[in-house]
């Protein structure tokens, strides 16, 4: 891995969405690009299945108000534990 810290995390998107709703936000888990959902009453961590995150946000606004919107950065440390299990499994 070489480059800036920004640079590093720009080439490991990621396909989870944290998004707060006002209202039910069951409809959610039922949209079809959407693969889990963690929820801590209208705060949801939302993992997409295609990653297309505005795609997403325009399914949301549909049914609900948005309150707040953020493509969860990677952290260093999962795009480490990325890279080392993907060698781990090309050595196997």
């Amino acid at each position: 891995m070489d480059g800036k810290l920004q640079q590093i995390r720009s080439r490991y998107s990621s396909h989870v969405v944290c998004v707060e709703l006002e209202g039910d936000t069951s409809f959610v888990e039922t949209l079809p690009m959407v693969a889990s959902v963690e929820s801590q009453e209208n705060r949801l961590e939302v993992t997409l299945a295609n990653g297309d995150t505005q795609q997403f946000l325009r399914a949301l606004v549909q049914r609900a108000q948005v309150r707040s919107f953020e493509v969860k950065v990677p952290s260093l440390h999962e795009i480490f534990v990325n890279l080392v299990g993907e060698k781990n499994a090309e050595d196997s």
